[in-house]
C-alpha cells in the first residue's frame, strides 16, 4: 500500500492555490482566453434548479458541489451545511436526472450516495467515468455502506473518495477541499495548454 504524505499534499495545494490566484487575476472579461461573460447581478444569483447549472464560470467563483441523494432530508441537511461553508450547491435526487444537469454544466465535484432506486450511485460514476465531457468531475461517495468491498467497488468506479454517514464534517470539508482545488489546478492546466 502506498502511503500519502498529507503535509507535503497540503503543501502542494496550497501552491496550486496560489498559482491559480495569480493566474486568475491576469484574466479579465473579454481576453480571448478567457470564455467567461462580463458580470450580470441577476445572472450570477445562486438557485437551486437547473438555472444554477447555466451560470458560466467566473475566475474566483465559489466552487459548486452537486450533492445526488435520493433522501430530501440528506439533500436539505448537507445542502445547507455546505452553503454556510461557502459553496454553491446543486440538490438532486436521482442519478439519472443528475447525468442531465451535468451535461448542462459540470460542477466542481459531486457527492454521491450508493443506494438510490433506479440508476444506484455506482452506476452514476461508471457513467460520469464513461464520458469524455465529465470523467475529470471528482466523485465523493457519501453513504451509509461500511464493508470494505463496497468501498473497493466504489473505487473501481471511478469515485476519488469515500466517506461514510454519519460523517464528521470537519473531515468532510477537508476531503471536499482537496478535490476541488485539485480538480480546479487541473482545469486550470488543461486551459494554459491549449
Amino acid at each position: 500500500a502506498q502511503r500519502i504524505d498529507l503535509e507535503k499534499l497540503g503543501d502542494t495545494l496550497n501552491d496550486f492555490t496560489g498559482l491559480i490566484s495569480v493566474l486568475e487575476s491576469k484574466i479579465t472579461p473579454g481576453d480571448p482566453g478567457n470564455n467567461t461573460e462580463p458580470r450580470d447581478a441577476e445572472k450570477f444569483t445562486p438557485v437551486r434548479s437547473l438555472d444554477l447549472f447555466r451560470v458560466k464560470k467566473e475566475p474566483g467563483q465559489k466552487p459548486l458541489l452537486l450533492i445526488i441523494d435520493d433522501i430530501p432530508k440528506n439533500l436539505q441537511v448537507l445542502g445547507s451545511f455546505l452553503r454556510k461553508k461557502g459553496f454553491r450547491v446543486a440538490l438532486h435526487a436521482a442519478g439519472a436526472g443528475a447525468l442531465d444537469m451535468i451535461a448542462v454544466e459540470k460542477p466542481d465535484l459531486v457527492l454521491l450516495d450508493i443506494m438510490m432506486p433506479g440508476m444506484n450511485g455506482m452506476e452514476v460514476c461508471r457513467t460520469l467515468k464513461q464520458s469524455e465531457a465529465a470523467h475529470d468531475i471528482p466523485v465523493i461517495f457519501l453513504t451509509v455502506k461500511r464493508d470494505i468491498r463496497d468501498i473497493e467497488e466504489g473505487f473501481k468506479a471511478g469515485a476519488v473518495d469515500y466517506v461514510t454517514k454519519p460523517f464528521n464534517p470537519t473531515e468532510l470539508l477537508a476531503r471536499i477541499d482537496t478535490h476541488v482545488k485539485l480538480k480546479r489546478s487541473m482545469d486550470l492546466v488543461r486551459r494554459f495548454e491549449r
